[in-house]
């Protein structure tokens, strides 16, 4: 009864592990998706802060332009404004939108940590597991081997046995 409960406790165990395998291959092929999608995400973003930068470089060169062209003719002034105005609104609204994609990247990079924390600690369970299992079957390995032990020991004594009631029957047939 004890080696069917073990056999019992180690198809749970198994069973248990193969459901968390799963879930773990969900997380890792979840994670790698993430992944991917996060480095074209700050590819993308590379991309806007390259952007950024050269509207920067642009305005600080507007910026020289605008003096030396007012110095040689007032009329440009109000053009040269407008398009300062525009180069820096634009930096703005892009500066925005990059602050807004890096605490994205840092959300999802947390979301990230956070996934293979759950997948480390699932890998962890099932090595404990699986050690349980190993040990279980150690046990069972040694029950089979007393119990082979004692079967040898029963048949060896049921044909001693079977010698002396050979024996006895013998001699009562005598007497």
């Amino acid at each position: 009864m004890q080696q069917s409960q073990l056999h019992k406790k180690i198809q749970d165990l198994l069973a248990e592990n193969r459901e968390k395998d799963g879930i773990i291959e969900k997380l890792r092929v979840t994670v790698q998706s993430q992944h991917q999608h996060w480095e074209l995400q700050q590819a993308s973003w590379e991309k806007d802060r390259a952007s950024i930068l050269f509207f920067q470089g642009r305005n600080s060169g507007l910026e020289q332009d605008n003096y030396q062209l007012r110095v040689q003719a007032q009329e440009h002034d109000e053009e040269k404004r407008k398009l300062i105005e525009e180069d820096r609104r634009h930096t703005a609204i892009l500066s925005g939108e990059l602050e807004a994609r890096d605490s994205e990247l840092e959300q999802r990079t947390a979301e990230c940590a956070s996934m293979e924390n759950r997948y480390n600690s699932a890998m962890r369970e099932i090595k404990a597991q699986a050690g349980e299992v190993a040990r279980l079957t150690n046990i069972i390995s040694q029950l089979s081997a007393d119990v082979e032990s004692k079967d040898t020991q029963l048949k060896s004594t049921t044909q001693e046995l079977a010698i002396q009631m050979n024996e006895v029957k013998r001699l009562n047939n005598k007497n």
